[in-house]
Formats: C-alpha cells, sequence, structure tokens
C-alpha cells in the first residue's frame, strides 16, 4: 500500500507531461522530497511550454510554479545554448 504522497510523487516519474504537471496542484509538502527534480524539469520546460502551450500550461497552473523559478530571458539564452 502506498500513501497519498508516494502517490503524487510517483505521478512525476511518469512518461506524460501532463501527468507529471499535476504534481505542481498539489501541497509542495505531497512533493518536497522531489522538489529539485521538479524544479530541475520545470526550467528546463518553461519556454517551450510557453510556445507550445499544452492544455494543461494553463494560468492556474502556471501560478502553482513557485515565483523563484520563473525564467527570465538570460536563463532562456543560456538553457537553448545548452541544447544546442
Amino acid at each position: 500500500m502506498t500513501t497519498a504522497k508516494q502517490q503524487v510523487m510517483n505521478r512525476f516519474f511518469v512518461d506524460d507531461e501532463g501527468v507529471k504537471a499535476s504534481v505542481l496542484k498539489k501541497n509542495e509538502k505531497m512533493w518536497l522530497a522531489i522538489r529539485e527534480d521538479v524544479k530541475k524539469w520545470v526550467l528546463a520546460n518553461w519556454w517551450r511550454w510557453k510556445e507550445e502551450t499544452p492544455a494543461w500550461f494553463s494560468l492556474a497552473w502556471q501560478s502553482k510554479v513557485p515565483g523563484a523559478w520563473n525564467i527570465d530571458m538570460e536563463e532562456r539564452a543560456r538553457l537553448q545554448e545548452e541544447r544546442d
């Protein structure tokens, strides 16, 4: 039997981005143990999502992303260079 906390964290480790994204809708205490993994994933994909606008990438979802995680234009350029 798994706990609710473990179920939330397990959702992050699937291939479906929409399912992964649902983790941020939960109380951060439920996914605190994987916070750095979630942060890296969000930072690595934020600008792609801004361009592609998947259905789950709503303003409501974006408001769940901790403010300190927002990427500025300089950071975007650095991330793009890392991808190329």
